[in-house]
């Protein structure tokens, strides 16, 4: 029997953009010039992503269980899980696909013609667009001052034209599969 979850990412990153431009601001003397550079863009990102799900009619997708934080590989503790929609669990997938390196030689054409009936990828490329792992590393450095989180922070930063060809390849990808609303 397939479930139904709510989409609820809208309320949730105009929550999480106001939050950490909140916190920021009020903050502004405890981030390095490195932050202050970067910020905006991150920032611009998640309210791009945020004005996308606006034009995407679609409230309900099938539901599953998600990771909270995908990337500190502790998959088996369920204080790490929430259920979600089935997309958050495929668009993280790619984004592990990119940043764990493994994307090089990957056939995503392949892969979107076997999930084309199954993912809705207005929702999987949107999701790819809000920055997600920075705003994951962002919030254990500003709410715990893990100044470990300075290198991985950096390096998603020094990534950041790759990622956006990256997106390019995934959406022309997806398109071919696909009616997206999208178009970068």
């Amino acid at each position: 029997m397939n479930r139904y979850c709510i989409l609820n990412w809208k309320n949730l990153w105009q929550n999480k953009i106001d939050y950490v431009t909140t916190f920021y601001k009020k903050n502004y003397d405890l981030f390095d010039k490195y932050f202050i550079d970067i910020f905006d863009y991150f920032i611009g990102l998640a309210e791009n992503a945020v004005i996308l799900l606006n034009k995407i009619d679609l409230y309900y997708s099938s539901a599953c269980i998600s990771y909270v934080n995908y990337f500190n590989d502790d998959f088996c503790n369920p204080l790490n899980t929430k259920i979600d929609v089935i997309e958050r669990n495929f668009a993280e997938y790619l984004r592990l696909l990119f940043y764990k390196n493994i994307y090089i030689n990957y056939d995503f054409s392949e892969l979107f013609f076997k999930y084309r009936n199954i993912y809705n990828y207005n929702l999987v490329f949107i999701r790819l667009i809000y920055p997600h792992y920075f705003f994951e590393l962002l919030d254990d450095y500003m709410l715990n001052n893990n100044k470990n989180n300075i290198y991985s922070i950096k390096k998603v930063v020094s990534f950041i034209n790759k990622y956006e060809d990256y997106l390019h390849l995934l959406l022309s990808e997806m398109k071919k599969y696909q009616f997206l609303q999208i178009d970068i």
